[in-house]
């Protein structure tokens, strides 16, 4: 009964924001529009090289990049979760959270994901109208290889709820985090290859880029998705993201724990 609440709460917040259609129509323009411009910019600087590869990778390679990762983003980005926590901790609400049978932090997901189903319909409006334009994109050529990418997204997805869970737990400490989560979701999303690709960055970059988890969020992903390794090297990069689960999943539990000791003892 407790996921059928869970569901409800994705389904409702869905409702909400689906009455505004036009957010959903000015959030497919705006997504179409950053789409054509990087594929432009990325067309442009491949054709100043004669369309060599750059990086061991194709125009078509990047292209491909540039439309799956912007979904991919979609999927696994947790970044309002601790804004919700935020509008919670000033309103009290979070105190009536802890007193229902159903969990805070499933819940706080819960109404992320009634975001994230209207954010869809805008993206992948975005990612259909520039595949048709580009005239296809390159795809994974094996069921098992797919399969690998589903399994790499949802990890990565939980690894940046665990990370959107610690990011939050701060709103316990200093009600506030709106700037603080502007600028960590920034870093993320810079070290986590939807910007740009890692394999373009300088290797001092690069090699503090996967020393960090966001990684493993959206690159680790796209390179299954690309089909750029042999399927032992496939199976360690899902045994990291499961080690980031665990460090991350770890730490917020402690945090969320302390946090709400914290509004016990202050009378919240």
């Amino acid at each position: 009964m407790k996921w059928k609440s869970y569901w409800l709460i994705a389904r409702n917040t869905f409702n909400e924001n689906f009455i505004y259609t036009r957010d959903t129509v000015s959030g497919a323009i705006f997504s179409i529009v950053v789409l054509v411009i990087q594929i432009t910019v990325w067309t442009a600087l491949y054709a100043s090289v004669d369309n060599l590869p750059i990086a061991g990778r194709t125009i078509d390679d990047m292209i491909t990049y540039v439309i799956v990762v912007s979904l991919v983003g979609l999927f696994t980005s947790e970044g309002r979760i601790a804004r919700l926590l935020e509008e919670r901790m000033k309103s009290g609400e979070i105190a009536l959270d802890a007193m229902r049978p159903t969990s805070p932090r499933l819940m706080l997901a819960a109404r992320t994901w009634g975001d994230k189903m209207m954010q869809f319909l805008g993206g992948g409006i975005a990612v259909i109208a520039c595949i048709i334009w580009v005239g296809g994109i390159t795809t994974p050529d094996s069921i098992v290889l797919w399969l690998i990418f589903i399994s790499a997204l949802l990890l990565g997805y939980i690894i940046n709820l665990m990370f959107a869970y610690v990011t939050a737990c701060f709103a316990f400490y200093f009600i506030s985090v709106n700037t603080l989560n502007w600028f960590i979701s920034f870093f993320v999303l810079s070290m986590s290859g939807a910007f740009v690709p890692l394999w373009l960055l300088p290797e001092w970059l690069r090699n503090i880029a996967l020393a960090l988890p966001f990684q493993a969020t959206i690159f680790i992903p796209m390179n299954i998705y690309m089909g750029t390794m042999e399927y032992s090297g496939l199976l360690n990069l899902l045994l990291i993201q499961l080690a980031w689960i665990l460090g991350l999943g770890i730490l917020q539990q402690i945090l969320w724990k302390s946090g709400m000791r914290r509004i016990v003892i202050h009378g919240g």
